[in-house]
């Protein structure tokens, strides 16, 4: 087997610092932080739209695959419905070029809290904030250089691989699901 070579760049660290250097991986900063992290954004199937291609696709950690804006769109909101907030922070990623956009590996940690109190807020995220959780995940993401895009780009593709378990554990202490 011939490994076929090309150039990437790696990150290993906790935040956006590094990714600030490369175009693509500063939109991603923007998707996460201005985009993502904002309940009142994320949650509007418009804004969702100026973000992702017509095309989208995402895969759950449980392999659910979705095929298109409406399909991702409504995933997602499924996904983060439980968590009152959450914020995302990248500790490793790798990214490269491929036909028409760039393709990324990475690993960043959820930090989320429950709409229902209980616990003690014990996971401290890089800005010193206190969280019910932290969740550890990786992302196969594919974005498509696009002029029309934030920046120039539009997310393709996402794949999620995250342990779900710790969550639905905090849920059934605080009598969110049944044990």
């Amino acid at each position: 087997m011939v490994l076929e070579k090309k150039e990437s760049k790696v990150s290993h660290g906790r935040g956006w610092e590094d990714a600030k250097t490369i175009p693509v991986l500063a939109w991603m900063e923007k998707y996460t932080v201005e985009f993502f992290n904002q309940p009142e954004l994320r949650n509007n199937k418009d804004v969702f739209a100026k973000w992702h291609t017509a095309d989208t696709v995402h895969q759950n950690s449980d392999g659910s695959v979705y095929t298109g804006l409406d399909a991702c769109f409504t995933a997602i909101q499924q996904i983060y419905a439980p968590f009152a907030a959450f914020v995302h922070e990248p500790r490793f990623w790798t990214v490269w070029e491929v036909d028409g956009g760039f393709e990324m590996v990475g690993q960043a940690v959820m930090y989320a809290d429950l709409p229902v109190p209980g616990g003690e807020k014990a996971h401290e995220d890089m800005n010193g904030k206190k969280w019910d959780l932290a969740l550890q995940g990786m992302f196969h993401f594919w974005y498509s250089s696009d002029p029309s895009g934030n920046d120039g780009f539009k997310m393709k593709r996402s794949e999620v691989y995250s342990d779900t378990f710790p969550a639905v554990q905090e849920m059934m202490k605080r009598g969110m699901v049944p044990s």
